[in-house]
């Protein structure tokens, strides 16, 4: 069975529902796959339980530390090794240093496509601003491998050469 969520979770909770957040969260949330793990004996005892209030602000806060901690800690360890791995290809190691760079502070991250003014949740928009943007999403990824096959030249650039004239 996964480890039991964080303490300050386990607050209203009985054992069985600390037991079905965690299992839920490491089942990629499928009560499907963890209902019996959990410890519950009907599936349907278990999806109840998971449209409890106060199972569901258990699992929001479960998921919030697990982001905080454990994926936070992955997140950067591997952004640290994009940028210090010398076999990183240039165009990664350009979009990690950027990345990196506006994490720490030191400059905005890239504006997305859409206005920020405008920018709400996929879930908010409407069937026409979600087509929109797909449509916008699907322009910018239509135009990367065009973007890919232009061969970027890393030469030094030449410098000029004396010739003398011997005569």
């Amino acid at each position: 069975m996964a480890s039991n969520p964080s303490h300050a979770l386990m607050d209203g909770l009985t054992e069985l529902q600390c037991n079905l957040v965690s299992e839920y969260l490491v089942s990629g949330a499928n009560v499907a796959k963890c209902w019996k793990r959990a410890g519950y004996k009907h599936f349907q005892a278990a999806y109840n339980a998971l449209k409890l209030p106060h199972v569901k602000a258990a699992l929001q806060a479960e998921r919030e530390r697990i982001i905080q901690t454990e994926i936070g800690t992955l997140g950067l360890s591997g952004l640290r090794k994009l940028l210090t791995d010398p076999e990183t290809p240039s165009h990664v190691l350009l979009g990690a240093s950027k990345y990196a760079l506006a994490l720490a502070g030191h400059c905005e991250p890239a504006s997305s496509t859409q206005d920020d003014s405008k920018s709400k949740p996929l879930s908010e928009m409407s069937l026409d601003e979600l087509k929109d943007y797909v449509a916008k999403g699907k322009v910018i990824l239509d135009a990367i491998p065009a973007a890919m096959a232009r061969p970027v030249d890393i030469s030094p650039p030449e410098q000029a050469v004396s010739v003398s004239n011997p005569h």
